[in-house]
């Protein structure tokens, strides 16, 4: 056990930005950290980078990508389509999002399995669509179960390869599947198989340029479906368990668009008409709006500007070998981000393939350095983010690297008190730890600046930014996050031995001190803070601390005596 004091500031002002309110965790998560809970619609503020709930705090995203409901031609995976593919979903994942502490999914679906059967034109020229009620029931009970285990939805309209049209693709466009999926096979008449890269990118062009390949048979495929994505908005207008909709999961491009200004123009077009169409039927909800993902195109980002539209959400996808590679990328979105006064989301990312279940995946050797050094940025920037995906986190499914050390590692950047800050609240903070773990016959050391606890997998700083909640970033070796997966049980964990605690005595004028109680248990990271006021000529120092329990219940007791 140990006990550590920080001294900060706390320097709350008037102010006409969103205000501060308590963002309790998710009853459901079995233990810290645990992301704020979403109770409700959330919302955004023009000219700020943050999501707010209905309260005025900042709330963020935090959680996992769960597909399977992408697949398939309009059938169940009970029933699968000639390339073995049907639609579908884990149902461990209502209870395992929840237990491990995220707070939101975002679920991949496919216009193809809402609408598999072309719309049909009445004589008055309205045209009438036909819904797949099988498919929308699936949805609604999805949403129902993340609903009763208080996970927000945000549904991804996906794609790989556009459209089950095109098979056979070659690797070097998007899936290399056997089919792709998303846009329904209906837009694509006479399409033969094996489909070239070169066909889905024209098909790409066509479909942002509005141009029908169906004639007079279907409408308009931009038309076609602002229809699906209304439908499904207006289904839950009622239902806040729903937050949003990402509208088109990640468009690309190659030269025969023409320029990237006018490529992305084209994506910032079709997102206004897209969330005009949305925002008309359903107000609450946000509405993210994707870049073309690093490696799909020339360039990323494209677009010069943002969708005219309320509750925009700009998202981007890491899909690269390493952090170094990334980090570019993720600065350029950022920098949109904030020039256009948008939240921004990374809706997926693989831990620099430590996840990916790709035959051509190449892990990064340093994936667990590089993946804590991007949440860390995304944390200490307000950065949103999503992992993709849920599959290898929660089953059996075969990745680079165990699925336990890969959800220690997502969970380490999950803030361990769920307190949300205003704009108008900042904080500083000067305390840090040092411990040494042993893991066999290895030893890591490490350290770092702000509040800092050692726990079983890692040591994590608390930093109160405005704007945000409070982030993490964490440090943690390969040696000591390997001693987390001693079992096949992702919550398996091991406690340190032979670690000393000490702290160093604060030399900062505040007027609260910081005392927080970490408690180690073989299964259980227990973390208790109390914030006591006090004056600058009366600062309690503490150097060493003890680590039997009774000693620091009597410690804690004569610092609140003090106060």
């Amino acid at each position: 056990m140990a006990l550590i004091l920080v001294s900060g500031t706390l320097a709350a002002s008037a102010s006409s930005q969103p205000g501060s309110a308590s963002a309790a965790p998710n009853p459901l998560c079995s233990m810290q950290p645990c992301a704020p809970m979403i109770s409700g619609w959330l919302h955004t503020v023009l000219g700020s980078t943050s999501v707010y709930n209905g309260n005025g705090s900042v709330v963020p995203l935090l959680g996992v990508d769960v597909d399977g409901l992408d697949f398939g031609t309009g059938n169940p995976a009970s029933t699968p389509d000639s390339c073995g593919k049907g639609w579908g979903i884990t149902a461990s994942s209502y209870a395992n999002v929840a237990s491990w502490g995220f707070n939101s999914v975002r679920i991949p679906i496919s216009w193809e399995n809402m609408e598999p059967t072309a719309p049909t034109l009445l004589s008055n020229g309205t045209w009438v669509h036909h819904w797949n009620t099988a498919c929308i029931d699936e949805l609604d009970s999805v949403v129902s179960q993340f609903g009763s285990t208080h996970i927000a939805v945000i549904f991804d309209f996906a794609q790989v390869d556009l459209s089950a049209a095109f098979q056979q693709a070659p690797e070097q466009t998007q899936g290399g599947e056997c089919e792709g999926w998303g846009n329904p096979v209906w837009l694509y008449p006479g399409i033969t198989s094996p489909s070239t890269s070169a066909e889905i990118a024209s098909a790409m062009c066509s479909f942002f340029n509005d141009k029908s390949l169906v004639g007079t048979g279907a409408p308009a495929p931009i038309e076609a479906m602002e229809a699906a994505e209304q439908m499904l908005a207006s289904r839950y207008a009622g239902n806040p368990t729903v937050i949003g909709i990402d509208m088109f999961n990640e468009p690309w491009f190659n030269s025969s668009c023409g320029s990237l200004t006018a490529d992305g123009d084209l994506l910032t077009s079709f997102y206004t008409k897209m969330g005009d169409a949305i925002e008309a039927v359903n107000p609450h909800l946000l509405v993210a709006f994707e870049e073309p993902p690093p490696g799909l195109v020339k360039s990323s980002p494209i677009m010069t500007s943002a969708p005219a539209v309320p509750n925009a959400l700009y998202e981007f996808h890491i899909y690269t070998s390493d952090w170094s590679t990334a980090q570019p990328y993720v600065k350029g979105f950022l920098g949109n981000a904030r020039a256009w006064g948008v939240p921004v989301w990374m809706g997926e990312f693989d831990a620099f393939e430590a996840g990916s279940t790709g035959s051509n995946s190449t892990l990064d050797p340093n994936w667990q350095a590089d993946t804590q050094s991007l949440l860390a940025y995304c944390n200490t920037n307000g950065i949103n983010w999503a992992y993709f995906s849920y599959f290898s986190l929660g089953t059996n499914v075969q990745t680079p690297v165990a699925h336990p050390l890969l959800l220690a590692l997502l969970r380490g950047a999950l803030p361990e008190t769920a307190v949300s800050t205003s704009s108008s609240m900042s904080s500083s903070a000067s305390a840090s730890t040092s411990s040494s773990t042993s893991t066999g016959s290895s030893t890591t050391s490490s350290s770092s600046t702000s509040l800092t606890t050692s726990s079983t997998t890692s040591t994590s700083s608390f930093t109160i930014t405005s704007s945000t909640t409070t982030s993490v970033t964490t440090s943690s070796s390969t040696s000591a996050l390997s001693s987390a997966v001693t079992s096949s049980s992702p919550s398996s964990s091991t406690v340190p031995s032979g670690s000393s605690s000490s702290v160093a005595s604060s030399s900062i004028s505040s007027n609260y001190v910081w005392v927080v109680w970490v408690c180690g248990a073989p299964s259980l990271i227990l973390v208790v803070a109390a914030a006591m006021r006090k004056n600058a000529s009366d600062r309690p120092k503490i150097r060493q601390v003890p680590r039997d329990g009774r000693q620091i219940l009597t410690t804690v007791k004569k610092l609140t005596t003090r106060v």
